[in-house]
């Protein structure tokens, strides 16, 4: 039996951490199966508004914004556009 794909929504920057030390940890993202919703961070005030303001790097997502914040994602070396809800 397969498991069911897993959606982690971020409602506010608030809910994770803000840098390497303090990042909120995700062990048991699977590449193209489960998604990171961003959705709530797009439609918020001091969202994410332009390109570059999202990047994947040592292992952590990082959103660049008035509200930045930044998942860790164990053992995940990469991440792509389908990994992400950025539009409902």
């Amino acid at each position: 039996m397969v498991a069911p794909a897993t959606v982690r929504r971020v409602q506010a920057a608030t809910d994770t951490g803000l840098g390497a030390a303090t990042h909120s940890q995700v062990g048991d993202f699977v590449r193209g199966e489960d998604r990171i919703d961003l959705t709530a961070l797009i439609d918020a005030a001091a969202a994410i508004t332009a390109p570059r303001q999202l990047c994947f790097a040592d292992g952590a997502l990082y959103g660049n914004t008035d509200a930045a914040f930044s998942l860790a994602l164990a053992r995940v070396t990469a991440l792509s556009l389908s990994d992400l809800v950025l539009a409902r």
